[in-house]
């Protein structure tokens, strides 16, 4: 006979898993009605559900968690290097780091009440529901991209960029961008920030192409593009790309249609990848100190818990990586 599951109790019971959780391991400081507790309790009962004491057991030994809530996104570098360098932080102050892709407030609410989470650090904007589930439950929490926010906010970020393109000599400037979804925290504020940038030099509105993904024909489907830019009646000088991927598929296609970077069209890109040394010509781009970005977020987390931060505070912020394509 298949043994029953804390999600048969919630079906019986006709309550969600995260409550079957917080009844079944007693947890302090939640509010649930009686009867809801005791319908819980006769679920249980009727179907001779066991918890699992090996893992409740594991889960007290194991270090107090740091929950990392993440959203579906492509990581690069830099999310990679804020992921890698939490991790490092947490494991040195005795914490285990676990991280959620949030998806549904729902899920988020069942694994918050799993783990127990000494502290929430989103890296990425939550929802709305997302807050109010970790709110209702009591789960310390930093909204660690508000933190991001004030270090590579689009506003800072395209101002370096516009602000190369045009020390270059560059007048006439474009913006190639991301219309994938998961992108979209980025995109927006990114491409504001670019004509935002470009209006306070009274320079004309930029013109844009965006495009899903880069794929591997990007070449031949950005050629068309690029020529229009730079040989037409108003040609484009500068192209402030998304992020380096974009600034690569950009240069192929150039180099595709004969036209010359940077003499006749000046690329600049975005988080310094360590493929963007390597591209032709070498990418200037605009490198983030994600490290830096991890140590302010994980301070600020330890603050929460009234734990001391020293140490672990650092200055971070935006550097220009200047190399032959601008």
């Amino acid at each position: 006979m298949k043994r029953a599951t804390s999600a048969d109790v919630a079906a019986c019971a006709g309550v969600s898993r995260a409550t079957v959780s917080y009844v079944l391991n007693d947890r302090p400081g939640i509010s649930i009605p009686e009867a809801t507790r005791q319908r819980v309790r006769e679920a249980a009962a009727a179907l001779d559900y066991v918890p699992n004491h090996s893992a409740r057991a594991l889960r007290g030994q194991a270090p107090p968690v740091i929950l990392v809530i993440t959203r579906s996104m492509p990581f690069g570098r830099n999310i990679g290097d804020i992921m890698d360098t939490l991790t490092a932080l947490a494991t040195a102050r005795g914490f285990s780091l676990v991280t959620f892709q949030t998806g549904s407030s729902s899920s988020l609410e069942l694994t918050l009440s799993h783990l127990w989470p000494r502290l929430a650090l989103a890296v990425v904007g939550l929802e709305d529901a997302d807050r109010e589930v970790i709110e209702r439950l009591g789960t310390p929490w930093v909204d660690g991209w508000s933190g991001v926010q004030e270090v590579a906010s689009g506003a800072a970020v395209t101002e370096m960029q516009v602000a190369a393109l045009v020390a270059a000599g560059r007048t006439r400037l474009a913006y190639f961008g991301a219309v994938e979804e998961s992108l979209g925290i980025f995109e927006a504020d990114r491409r504001a920030g670019v004509a935002a940038a470009c209006a306070r030099r009274g320079l004309p509105v930029p013109r844009e192409h965006r495009v899903p993904q880069i794929r591997e024909d990007a070449d031949t489907a950005l050629g068309p593009i690029v020529r229009d830019w730079v040989r037409g009646p108003e040609p484009v000088d500068g192209v402030v790309c998304y992020n380096d991927f974009w600034a690569g598929a950009l240069l192929a296609a150039a180099h595709a249609e004969g036209i010359r970077v940077p003499e006749d069209l000046a690329v600049i890109g975005l988080d310094d990848e360590p493929m963007a040394a390597f591209l032709e010509p070498p990418l200037t781009t605009i490198a983030l100190d994600a490290q830096a970005i991890a140590h302010r977020l994980f301070a600020r987390g330890l603050a929460q818990m009234g734990e001391s931060a020293t140490g672990d505070e650092a200055t971070a912020g935006l550097r220009m990586i200047r190399r032959r394509s601008v």
